[in-house]
Parts: structure tokens; sequence; C-alpha cells
């Protein structure tokens, strides 16, 4: 699935959602491929705070918060 290699991988989100890399597993035998702040969660320059949303009229927000209270029980 990957090249242990430093550099030699370079997943993109077209690549994953054509079953590559992390696309092999991920909504197969892993966590969902839309619980995107499992990997996501990185703030990189010029990401707002938690960029997946506190409120449930964001993009993102409603579908992670339903992720983050089954993750926690």
């Amino acid at each position: 699935i990957f090249i242990p290699q430093k550099g030699a991988n370079n997943p993109s989100m077209d690549g994953i959602l054509a079953g590559e890399h992390c696309g092999r597993c991920h909504d197969k035998v892993a966590f969902a491929l839309w619980v995107c702040e499992r990997c996501h969660s990185v703030p990189h320059e010029g990401s707002p705070d938690k960029w997946w949303g506190e409120k449930k009229n964001d993009r993102f927000g409603e579908i992670s918060q339903q992720s983050m209270k089954q993750e926690n029980k």
C-alpha cells in the first residue's frame, strides 16, 4: 500500500477515492472515509482552528460532531 521511504508516497484525495493508499482500507475495514478530522486534524498556515467546525450549520460540523459523539461513547 505504501512504499516505506520518505517522500515516496504522494497520497491525494483523488487517489484515496480511487482505492489507492489509505483508500485500500478506509471505508471498508477501517474508519469511514468521511470522518475528515481523523486525518486532517493538524492545522496548517491559514487554516482555522478546528476547521471541521463546532457549529451544526457549517459544511462539516454536523457530520464530525456525530462522529465525535460516537467515538466518545
